[in-house]
């Protein structure tokens, strides 16, 4: 608590004056994360858009939500890596989310356009693929370019298509 009051820039009485214990400051922590990321993902104006479309637009906002904020960023990884909530918290903090995608996949399974059910596997794939080539990303010191953006979209479109690659 006082790591985090010191890097608030307030007294660590003020900390619990808004939350009741560190454990509770925490599930906020994980909450205000699956929001931000419910409301860039999912968003409201998708009516024009086909299936496929709207896939290709989730990696691209998630590409972006990830990219154009380092400290969320790391945040994130950690908090995936190192749970600090109960997972039954964890799953419902991005269960809309992955509710989402799960539907769309299922959608996308329907119509033909993939051929495997990756309902329950994909959204964490997708999710985990993206943070980690963007974590090395920055680690070695590269920058965003359209070129990067498109390779990590097109590395995880292939992922769900992976039964049509042809095999070595």
């Amino acid at each position: 608590m006082s790591k985090i009051a010191k890097n608030a820039d307030v007294a660590i009485g003020s900390v619990y004056n808004h939350f009741a214990s560190k454990d509770i400051l925490i599930r906020a922590i994980y909450q205000k994360l699956g929001d931000e990321l419910l409301a860039e993902l999912v968003p409201d104006d998708q009516d024009n858009l086909s299936d496929m479309e709207r896939l290709e637009r989730y990696i691209d906002d998630y590409i972006s939500f990830i990219w154009k904020d380092t400290e969320r960023a790391i945040l994130f990884e950690y908090l995936s890596n190192v749970p600090l909530i109960p997972s039954e918290d964890l799953v419902s903090v991005f269960a809309d989310t992955s509710q989402y995608l799960n539907d769309l996949l299922t959608r996308l399974r329907e119509s033909g356009q993939i051929s495997q059910d990756y309902t329950g596997v994909m959204p964490g794939f997708i999710g985990g693929a993206i943070r980690n080539a963007l974590k090395w990303q920055r680690i070695n010191g590269k920058q965003m370019t359209p070129e990067l953006h498109q390779v990590i979209k097109k590395t995880c479109l292939s992922a769900l298509r992976f039964d049509q690659v042809d095999r070595v």
